[in-house]
Formats: structure tokens, C-alpha cells, sequence
């Protein structure tokens, strides 16, 4: 038989029926062997070698259902650790994962992950009582008034600002 005919007539692609796994396991069954049915049934002899070792293995001829929504399992897990430490990072997030799941996981997986659980991830901070007593209060006020009292005092041209970062001025003339 010449080989050009027998690679034209295969098919490219295609899912095999139900109806078409039940005749590779009759003619398995039968004795057939795998090369023969492959000609029979024009299908592929690597994809009747599969279809009959699965069938060894778990006696299921149909095909698996493809796709579908995966839940995602370690979920719950992620949301009780947070629970337990709410200071818990991420590393240790990702660290904890694959010690008792085995899974690994980028911080940003990770991260992804918790912002579906909608928390938030801003530390509370405890705010001492003598910040906002009465006198401090208004020794902020009187500390406004004096800065713009100085503020009004100076041309406006010739105010400069700045903070204790590092910086570099440019001046055109």
C-alpha cells in the first residue's frame, strides 16, 4: 500500500467518538492488534495505544470531559492562615503553602488570590492619646498661622520649598 494514501485519508485533529473507542476495545478484545485496527478504523495507532491503556487501567472507554470551571482548592486555606495572622506576608504565605501542600506559588499568585477575598491589607496603627490633646491641637494651630504670616512676608518668587529627600535644582536665566 503506498504510504502518501494511507497519511491522506488519516484524519488530522479530530476527537474520537465514544462509538469509535468502543470498536478499538471490541477489536482489542478480539485479538486485533493495534496496527491493524489503526487501518480498519483509520485512526492513529499512537491514539488506539492510549485509548487501550486507559481502558486497562480504569476499564472507562469514553472520553473525559474537557475544560470546565476548576474550583480552586487551596483557597479556603489562604483564608484561614490570614485569619489566624493578619500580619502574615506573603513570602511566609508562599512558604507555608508548599510546606503542607506541597504547591508552589509566586507572591503575586498569591496576591491575586487575597484580593478576591476583598481585605484589606493596611496595618492598623495605635495613634497615642497625647497627639491630639487639646494643647497640641492648638499648638498646630498657631504653628499654621506663623508659617503663613512668613509665607506672606516673602515675594512669592523668591519661596522655595523642600523636604529631606535629594534633590537638584536647575535654574535657566
Amino acid at each position: 500500500m503506498d504510504s502518501s494514501k494511507s497519511s491522506a485519508s488519516r484524519r488530522v485533529l479530530r476527537t474520537t467518538s465514544d462509538a469509535d473507542r468502543q470498536h478499538i476495545i471490541s477489536a482489542y478484545e478480539n485479538g486485533t492488534s493495534a496496527a491493524e485496527a489503526s487501518q480498519l478504523l483509520n485512526v492513529k495507532k499512537i491514539t488506539i495505544h492510549g485509548i487501550i491503556k486507559r481502558y486497562k487501567e480504569t476499564w472507562q472507554i469514553e472520553a473525559k470531559k474537557r475544560g470546565g470551571n476548576h474550583a480552586k482548592l487551596l483557597s479556603k486555606c489562604i483564608r484561614g492562615w490570614i485569619d489566624e495572622d493578619c500580619i502574615v506576608t506573603l513570602k511566609a504565605l508562599g512558604e507555608k503553602l508548599f510546606r503542607e501542600h506541597g504547591v508552589r506559588a509566586s507572591r503575586s499568585t498569591i496576591a491575586k488570590e487575597i484580593k478576591y477575598f476583598n481585605y484589606s491589607f493596611k496595618m492598623i496603627q495605635r495613634v497615642p492619646e497625647r497627639r491630639n490633646t487639646g494643647t497640641r491641637i492648638e499648638e498646630r494651630t498657631a504653628y499654621a498661622t506663623s508659617f503663613y504670616d512668613i509665607a506672606r512676608e516673602i515675594p512669592v518668587d523668591g519661596l522655595v520649598y523642600y523636604d529631606e529627600v535629594g534633590f537638584n535644582i536647575n535654574i535657566r536665566t
